[in-house]
C-alpha cells in the first residue's frame, strides 16, 4: 500500500483552520498539493514542511481595531 494522502478537509482539522483557508494556502503556493481530477490531495511531507515554515502563534489574532 502507498502512503496516506490527505484531503484539504483533513488538513483543515489538523491545522485548526477552515477548509477554505487550506485551499487559500494551496492557491498561494504555501502548501504543496496535487490536483487529481477536481480535488486536491496533500502528502504528509507537504504538511510537515508547511508547519515548519508557518509556526503557529499562541493566542488569537488581533482584530481590525488593533490592540
Amino acid at each position: 500500500m502507498g502512503e496516506k494522502l490527505w484531503s484539504p478537509k483533513d488538513v483543515a482539522g489538523l491545522l485548526g483552520v477552515s477548509h477554505r483557508r487550506v485551499l487559500q494556502f494551496i492557491e498561494e503556493g504555501r502548501l504543496e498539493a496535487t490536483k487529481v481530477s477536481t480535488v486536491y490531495v496533500i502528502r504528509p511531507e507537504a504538511i510537515a514542511k508547511f508547519e515548519r515554515e508557518n509556526p503557529r502563534k499562541p493566542g488569537r489574532p488581533w482584530g481590525k481595531e488593533g490592540r
